[in-house]
């Protein structure tokens, strides 16, 4: 069963603060993204229907990744913090990437 809308989006907050090493396992098993277990994700809320992190990727605190279809952030790329990534059919970043504040 997969979640949409504000069900979705409540949930990916309520995932947000759980502790960096928990996120990746929490995303695949709640949410059925496929994150990499190397990836670190700060206190974020990522909400897209299709979402695929690779290994060591850092995601920092503050992010907001809302209205997406497909959100891909390849290897080794970090998104700084307090950022806002929305809407679009598909978000991709490459490898090696940084998205800084």
């Amino acid at each position: 069963m997969k979640l949409h809308g504000r069900t979705r989006l409540g949930v990916a907050a309520g995932l947000a603060i759980l502790p960096a090493r928990a996120k990746p396992r929490a995303y695949r098993w709640v949410l059925g993204y496929d994150i990499d277990p190397t990836a670190r994700i700060g206190v974020s809320v990522i909400d897209a229907d299709d979402v695929q992190i690779g290994p060591h990727v850092t995601v920092g605190h503050g992010n907001l990744v809302v209205h997406g279809g497909r959100l891909s952030i390849g290897e080794h790329s970090r998104i700084g913090w307090l950022n806002v990534i929305r809407g679009g059919d598909e978000v991709q970043f490459g490898r090696y990437v940084d998205v800084l504040r």
